[in-house]
């Protein structure tokens, strides 16, 4: 029984081992078997929300002294168990950093509380004349630390790089306690951005911001065919849009069905916003224009666009979850020039998809295939999680990766990061393994070492495809 005696005098009501509250971060946004709890304890021992960069310490420091794994979590808002535990132990819920936001307009950065969330923090910036250069798709909910914990890809990373390169200092709790400062000069900067919360904690980070931008276009383009869609999207994509997204029509019958309206009818819809100065936009909307004539391609009322932009219909594309009960997703990284290589894989897979994606960087694309099926019945739930593996097996096969890592994407880690560097960083700053454990480079307790080795994994997903055959003729499944 392990005794949080000094983290209930630390934290007062700010601690809990209430079971109630300790089940809400037993799971991120990504179903799970019930089953998989024989695997694994997700639900967490304690829960903590520390206020300073101070109480984060304390409790790393207990944590460490006790061997009791710690689980950084944000606002959960991925879908690869990055922010859930394996072992219990310990969570550390960090949306409690998130009174700071020191603004310095003069230097066009800002100081900010790792637990901030995103729009808010647009919403302060926006009231002094600034804005952020970059923000997530789940920047509603998501937050400054959990963000920079992962692979930093989303809105405004196209025209201004990942967020990353946006950093200019960061404030982090290290597993034993210790609180570092780290400037991006520094080498050990990158042991922290996109480590999924396991060499430590961010508490503070300093960012660059810059001037609302003068002026703003949004385009809506009509696409009737895969190949045109590859290379507009190719062609827009070298203008440097601060947004260019991208679905199919599968997916806006989802839209519909989940009760959001869409305003297209066509196999493809491309989505594009510029911004910046009034020449820049201006340049840019006569080279789209140029894209728009040359491919034969037909735009919408570009108020539409506008009021789509500015009803934030570009935050949560899995917002179809509605249209239910239950939805899964890929969620792959891939060159921009292999889209229709990669949706032609994914079409024999023989299931109903919708696409929705981004161009966050210049050359690569993160495409997100989604499916419904139902977690309410078992064996439908259980046979159809193979398919997420097919998707990311398809990324591999066209020049691409799982996006993230997390703990669900560990059979394919050594595809989408150095393990070898990750594993001598995580052995230097945590040798006792508390921080996060399972997730990012290996997984340390027994089941998911075994599930998620990645022969063992690939042997399972294999025979359940080859299981899944008599099931569907049978009519036991669908997909």
């Amino acid at each position: 029984m392990i005794q949080f005696k000094m983290l209930s005098d630390l934290l007062g009501d700010r601690f809990t081992t209430d079971i109630f509250e300790r089940q809400f971060y037993a799971g991120d946004l990504a179903p799970l078997p019930k089953i998989f709890s024989l695997f694994f304890k997700s639900t967490p021992d304690a829960i903590t929300r520390p206020i300073n960069t101070k109480e984060v310490s304390e409790i790393m420091k207990f944590a460490y002294s006790n061997r009791i794994p710690v689980t950084p979590r944000a606002a959960g808002s991925s879908g690869i168990y990055s922010c859930v535990p394996t072992m219990g132990g310990i969570v550390i819920d960090i949306k409690s950093l998130d009174y700071k936001i020191e603004i310095d307009k003069n230097a066009n950065k800002v100081v900010v509380h790792a637990g901030v969330v995103w729009k808010d923090l647009e919403h302060e910036l926006n009231k002094k004349g600034l804005s952020l250069m970059a923000y997530p798709s789940s920047a509603p909910s998501s937050t400054v630390g959990g963000w920079l914990s992962s692979p930093g890809c989303g809105i405004g990373t196209l025209k201004y790089g990942r967020v990353y390169g946006q950093v200019l200092s960061i404030e982090v709790v290290l597993p034993n306690g210790e609180i570092m400062k780290v400037s991006k000069d520094e080498e050990r900067f990158n042991w922290f951005l996109g480590s999924d919360g396991t060499t430590g904690i961010i508490t503070e980070v300093e960012l660059m911001i810059r001037k609302i931008p003068e002026a703003l276009s949004a385009h809506l383009l009509k696409i009737d065919d895969q190949e045109t869609l590859c290379k507009v999207l190719q062609d827009v994509a070298k203008l440097k849009p601060f947004y260019l997204s991208y679905s199919d029509q599968i997916y806006t019958k989802m839209l519909k069905e989940a009760g959001k309206e869409s305003h297209t009818d066509s196999k493809y819809m491309t989505f594009v916003v510029f911004d910046g100065s009034k020449k820049e936009v201006t340049e840019s909307v006569n080279k789209l224009e140029n894209i728009v004539t040359n491919n034969s391609v037909k735009e919408a009322p570009r108020q539409i666009a506008m009021d789509e932009w500015e009803d934030n219909l570009h935050f949560y594309p899995m917002r179809i979850k509605r249209a239910g009960p239950t939805l899964l997703a890929g969620d792959i990284l891939i060159p921009l020039k292999n889209i229709s290589v990669a949706i032609e894989k994914l079409k024999k897979l023989g299931i109903e998809f919708g696409i929705e994606g981004t161009v966050p960087l210049h050359d690569y694309t993160v495409l997100m295939p989604m499916y419904l099926t139902d977690e309410r019945k078992f064996l439908e739930f259980v046979f159809s999680l193979r398919h997420v593996k097919s998707m990311n097996d398809i990324a591999i096969s066209v020049g691409g990766m799982p996006y993230g890592v997390g703990m669900w994407n560990l059979p394919f880690a050594s595809r989408i990061i150095d393990t070898k560097e990750k594993r001598r960083i995580k052995k230097q700053l945590d040798p006792k393994n508390i921080m996060n454990p399972d997730k990012h480079t290996h997984a340390v307790s027994l089941m998911p070492r075994i599930i998620l080795n990645p022969l063992i994994f690939s042997a399972a997903m294999l025979a359940a495809g080859i299981v899944a055959i008599p099931m569907k003729i049978a009519g036991i499944i669908k997909n």
